[in-house]
């Protein structure tokens, strides 16, 4: 194991204390405080560990591989104590691989990986925290329920015994002008609004990335997802 180099270190600081401070400007509602999951498919380990260090404590990955590389390396240093989400698509094959390397997986975006999840769990004792998926878009290209198919479906996605649905992660169109975003956040958060009172133990909504995470925290994001900016991209 070498040591994190300095000039990584010192590069990831900054970056991270600059995105830091935007975020806490666009919070204007201080009793709701904004997580920002860092996505590290960017970067290498070491510049994970470099946000680690600068203060980050929640990780996002996108795939199962990277994933099992990176926090392989993460676990050789002597790191703060961080937790590390599943934000990427994921195959029915590698669910008890995410099991073991994750806290919560984000994307929840099918039934068939809900049955598989549920399914691994229960073989193996244990729960696991997830999100909902929703393509707030109803894009093709993408995956998600859509809002309509939740609001007629809750009673059986929140009933699986060893799956705790924790959050709402939201999938919008990419636009560079961020205000044409808006109204799919606003979509997400109207959703996110009707299901936490039946489901008090709903208490996230992840949505917004590097391009539009201010419109996300005003539209009442609690998890914002960013990579690119942690990247110098």
């Amino acid at each position: 194991m070498h040591p994190i180099s300095k000039d990584i270190i010192d590069v990831q600081s900054a970056r991270w204390t600059a995105l830091t401070a935007k975020v806490n400007r666009y919070t204007q509602d201080k009793s709701r405080p904004i997580s920002i999951l860092a996505a590290t498919k960017y970067g290498t380990a070491e510049d994970a560990a470099g946000l680690i260090l600068a203060g980050a404590t929640l990780i996002g990955e996108n795939r199962i591989s990277d994933a099992e590389h990176r926090l392989h390396e993460l676990a050789a240093h002597p790191l703060p104590s961080f937790a590390a989400h599943f934000i990427g698509t994921l195959q029915r094959n590698k669910v008890k691989r995410a099991l073991t390397l994750f806290s919560c997986i984000q994307s929840m975006d099918r039934d068939a990986l809900f049955t598989e999840v549920q399914n691994e769990c229960h073989a193996q004792g244990r729960s696991i925290d997830v999100m909902l998926q929703i393509n707030t878009g109803d894009e093709p290209s993408k995956s998600g329920y859509s809002i309509p198919d939740v609001r007629i479906r809750h009673p059986h996605l929140f009933a699986f015994p060893n799956i705790k649905i924790i959050g709402i992660m939201a999938v919008t169109p990419f636009s560079p002008n961020s205000e044409e975003v808006r109204p799919f956040f606003k979509s997400a958060h109207r959703l996110f609004c009707e299901l936490q009172p039946l489901y008090p133990e709903l208490i996230h909504l992840s949505m917004g990335m590097s391009q539009d995470y201010q419109v996300a925290i005003q539209e009442g994001a609690t998890i914002i997802r960013i990579g690119s900016v942690l990247y110098g991209r």
